[in-house]
């Protein structure tokens, strides 16, 4: 496991990252801190759900992984799981990354399986949002979603930069070569890349865990 404590940043400089298996025993208190932790075991797994006193249920959704895009309130905290999706150019095809952040009073958790390709830009956006947003917890899911929606349209654009020679081909010679690109260009499209999928199954919705 990977875990990083990054506090808050100050208006006008980087936040100082801390990283180390001890982390979890020295997080500053009454201070808005996102708490990063990258491939954990299943022990460390139940030590960062103790840590936060996260649901079972919470637990459970990310130890097993592939789960819907969701968002699901408790008592104290937010449960959010979202797909961070960016074009692998030496494949040629999209790449997610399953994520889960935990929105809780002073600390946000995420889970994720592979680095977080984004981070140092979500940091930046982060640090930004809190000339405008003064929460900064919210400053932060801001920066997370807004950062991760700006990278889908460079996703999508991709296949749509390949449909236009392939659409004059098929008007030009049509025929099976073209129709086999066309096919060919859909199944990368919609292939997942690395683990995840391009468009994440179902939507985001509210979810009662004592259901």
């Amino acid at each position: 496991m990977t875990i990083e404590l990054i506090p808050a940043p100050a208006k006008d400089h980087p936040p100082d990252i801390l990283a180390g298996p001890g982390i979890l025993d020295r997080l500053p208190a009454g201070i808005a801190s996102w708490v990063d932790i990258t491939d954990p075991r299943d022990d460390e797994i139940e030590a960062v759900a103790r840590r936060f006193g996260l649901h079972e249920l919470v637990v459970e959704d990310f130890r097993r992984g592939d789960q819907r895009p969701k968002f699901e309130e408790y008592p104290s905290y937010g449960f959010l799981i979202f797909y961070p999706t960016r074009w692998e150019p030496k494949e040629a095809v999209p790449e997610s990354l399953e994520c889960a952040l935990i929105i809780g009073p002073d600390y946000l958790p995420s889970f994720h399986r592979r680095p977080f390709w984004l981070r140092d830009e979500v940091i930046e956006a982060w640090r930004s949002n809190l000339h405008r947003i003064p929460d900064g917890r919210a400053a932060l899911v801001q920066a997370w979603l807004d950062t991760v929606v700006d990278e889908y349209f460079d996703v999508v654009d991709r296949p749509a930069e390949e449909i236009g020679p392939i659409e004059e081909g098929i008007l030009d010679s049509p025929g099976r070569p073209q129709l086999g690109r066309l096919f060919e260009l859909r199944g990368r499209a919609g292939r997942p890349g690395s683990g995840g999928r391009l468009l994440p199954r179902g939507r985001l919705r509210p979810h009662d865990p004592g259901c």
